[in-house]
């Protein structure tokens, strides 16, 4: 089953008073995500969301960010 999701749908993830303009979006959204406000010409940097399991990676990589192939969510930040 394919989600047409608009603009509007995703306002339900802003959240106020933090540094993110999207939180905890699920990321079965990404593809929907990045399509929909592309085709608008507007562009973000996102965070993947979820667990930091011991993929290798050194510990303070681990901490800091999640890899996409593990995550459960993403938050999206304005792009400088």
């Amino acid at each position: 089953m394919i989600i047409i999701m608009t603009i509007d749908d995703f306002k339900q993830y802003a959240k106020p008073n933090v540094s993110a303009l999207f939180t905890n979006i699920p990321i079965d959204y990404l593809d929907e995500f990045r399509s929909l406000f592309a085709k608008h010409g507007i562009y973000f940097n996102i965070k993947y969301r979820g667990p930091r399991k011991n993929d290798g990676r050194f510990p303070t990589e681990q901490r800091r960010n999640c890899l996409k192939r593990t995550a459960k969510s993403f938050s999206v930040y304005k792009r400088y």
